[in-house]
């Protein structure tokens, strides 16, 4: 199944790529197709993918992005950073342009609240030609505002944008739904009425060739 929509979030950020240092934060509620948006367009685009595991202590989290770091920067593989202020030091030093991506970054509450702290004094004092284009998403918009967007948060006014990913509309849907059924205008819609526009849903309809029906 194809990616769909979005288009003008894409082009947002293909426009940011262009003129890093950048940040960029996408929120909405869970299902909405964040993830997927982000992977699609670091497809065509150099990036690091770090996801947010609220089940795992600060210092695994770290442990687990310097591998991800050694692996895909080719680094020695003693590689290791100490802390998330290591860790954003080391990003923001990086030259060429590269997409570095925080999924679900509003956990950092749970396993570590210092953190937006840290990385507003590393945003603030990063070099002028870093390389990085920073996104970071959040199911929870209301921890999103509290970060991003409330007066007196620790990274207000950092982002260059913030994203509010919404359902997609009834038409946004029907090109979906003609690749995987058949099924006449009427059912289509009361599909639509039934799931909403919340792509995941429908991916999964693609994914597992579930037969679409209501009866």
């Amino acid at each position: 199944m194809r990616f769909y929509g979005r288009v003008d979030e894409l082009r947002l950020m293909g426009d940011l790529f262009k003129k890093f240092p950048s940040f960029l934060v996408i929120t909405g509620r869970r299902r909405i197709g964040k993830t997927t948006l982000v992977r699609e367009f670091i497809k065509s685009h150099p990036s690091l993918y770090f996801f947010v595991d609220n089940h795992k202590k600060i210092d695994q989290v770290i442990e687990e992005y310097s591998k991800i770091l050694s692996d895909q920067l080719n680094l020695p593989s003693y590689f290791l950073l100490k802390n998330p202020r290591d860790l954003f030091s080391f990003l923001f030093q990086l030259k060429d342009p590269i997409v570095v991506v925080f999924d679900e970054f509003q956990r950092f509450t749970q396993i570590y609240p210092p953190l937006f702290s840290e990385l507003q004094q590393a945003w603030d004092s990063r070099p002028a030609d870093s390389g990085v284009f920073l996104i970071v998403t959040g199911s929870s918009m209301g921890m999103i505002h509290q970060i991003f967007l409330s007066g007196g948060a620790p990274l207000f006014k950092r982002a260059d944008t913030v994203i509010t990913l919404q359902p997609f509309t009834v038409t946004d849907i029907f090109p979906i739904l003609d690749e995987i059924t058949s099924l006449p205008l009427e059912e289509k819609l009361r599909i639509y009425y039934l799931f909403g526009g919340i792509i995941h849903y429908f991916y999964l309809f693609d994914k597992f060739h579930i037969n679409i029906s209501l009866y």
